[in-house]
């Protein structure tokens, strides 16, 4: 959908105030099921990202055909769904935000840090099958038009970023191994060496993931953060917005303010970076969340392509 038209059926803005908190999580906890007819398929519910000149957004867990425990719209392959419905969920991405599903590019993630600058020569990598699928990637970076990045989840945090001098788009999957890894500076520096990105003048946004109020870490996955913090050059009061300790010695960690504080090291400007606070885990009836649902569950895909 251009940019600017009204949302179709089944869409809701996924959004935020630069820098600060949002109201995303009413609009999103209830994207418009628009006037559906009987008889009539739902649509993918989706939450858009309003960018001028992009488009981007994340998927939802109700549209799609698949059956429990990945009902409905699951996007994953790897999951042991069946990979007949995994497809046709996918087409029905590509057509409500009207782009070819052959333009829908893939990658089979490993928390990882590999970013790849995607070309056309990867057009429709992974849409089918696994096989096919760009390996051992976690990122994405391309200013070719008629590509569509995709990344899935259930849990971690999807990244966006867009130059809009440059018309350049990255997307990358950051769980918490990806995190200290730091792959927010990863693909911002990928977006630099390929395109002549500056870092001052990119936007940014951290999707739904897993919330502060629900991941519950190990010292030793703490102590991985904290490192990455200080490798990052972050302030030393940032550790406090980001892990918060337990009674039981575990802490609770904020995988959005993390990757924002690291957005934010990598030269992106606190205001122009949206964090939307929506909680993957709190919110099963909208989304997936592996850890919340045992590990046997779908996966929501995150899109980004210029217009």
């Amino acid at each position: 959908m251009a940019s600017g038209a009204e949302p179709p059926q089944g869409e809701a803005e996924l959004r935020a105030a630069g820098g600060a908190s949002s109201d995303a999580h009413g609009a999103a906890g209830h994207p418009r099921a628009g006037g559906r007819q009987p008889g009539e398929a739902e649509l993918p519910q989706l939450l858009r990202l309003r960018w001028p000149g992009v488009s981007a957004g994340f998927t939802t867990r109700r549209g799609g055909v698949s059956r429990p425990p990945f009902a409905s719209l699951n996007g994953g392959l790897h999951v042991g769904d069946d990979p007949a419905d995994v497809v046709a969920n996918r087409e029905r991405l590509a057509a409500s935000i009207g782009r070819p599903f052959a333009a829908c590019t893939y990658a089979e993630q490993v928390h990882g840090t590999k970013v790849l600058v995607a070309t056309h020569e990867h057009r429709g990598r992974g849409r089918a099958t696994r096989e096919d699928a760009v390996q051992g990637t976690d990122a994405f970076v391309t200013a070719e038009r008629g590509l569509v990045l995709c990344t899935q989840f259930a849990d971690c945090v999807p990244l966006f970023i867009h130059d809009p001098v440059r018309q350049v788009v990255g997307l990358a999957h950051a769980g918490w191994k990806g995190s200290v890894l730091n792959i927010a500076q990863a693909t911002v520096s990928a977006m630099a060496r390929a395109f002549g990105s500056r870092p001052q003048e990119l936007r940014a946004a951290v999707g739904p993931s897993i919330g502060v109020c629900c991941y519950e870490v190990d010292a030793t996955v703490a102590d991985r953060v904290r490192e990455a913090l200080a490798a990052a050059g972050a302030a030393p009061q940032a550790e406090a917005a980001v892990l918060q300790p337990r009674p039981n010695g575990k802490f609770m960690l904020n995988l959005q303010e993390f990757n924002r504080n690291l957005l934010e090291q990598a030269g992106i400007l606190s205001p122009c970076i949206e964090v939307t606070q929506l909680c993957t885990s709190c919110r099963t009836d909208l989304f997936f969340s592996h850890r919340k649902e045992g590990g046997s569950t779908g996966r929501m895909i995150a899109w980004i392509a210029l217009e």
